[in-house]
């Protein structure tokens, strides 16, 4: 069984086809919620209506400008959390509930 996942995953590197695979095993990788997706839209008009780069923002909030970066695409899966928001929120003197939908997102 190992043999066949093994020469799978090789297949599949051999095709460029690798992402979701870790050393030889299977690892499903975590897409973003529409939630994470919202959070994200939030902090990044509020962060150009300041006019600060991905750069300028993150040093402001002591994140890297490739974390910011990955967080704002929709195709990577880095994410922001709750301490985050926190931070944005006392960054931009604004409430935490400014990056959360007024309603549940379906």
């Amino acid at each position: 069984m190992v043999n066949i996942l093994y020469a799978n995953v090789l297949f599949l590197s051999l095709l460029g086809l690798t992402k979701g695979f870790k050393m030889g095993l299977f690892c499903v990788k975590k897409m973003k919620t529409k939630l994470d997706l919202y959070i994200a839209d939030r902090v990044k008009e509020k962060r150009i209506a300041k006019g600060l780069s991905l750069e300028a923002f993150g040093y402001a909030v002591n994140l890297s400008q490739s974390f910011v970066a990955h967080c704002e695409n929709f195709r990577l899966d880095k994410k922001y959390n709750i301490n985050h928001i926190h931070t944005f929120a006392r960054f931009f003197e604004c409430s935490l509930y400014e990056f959360l939908p007024k309603y549940p997102i379906e």
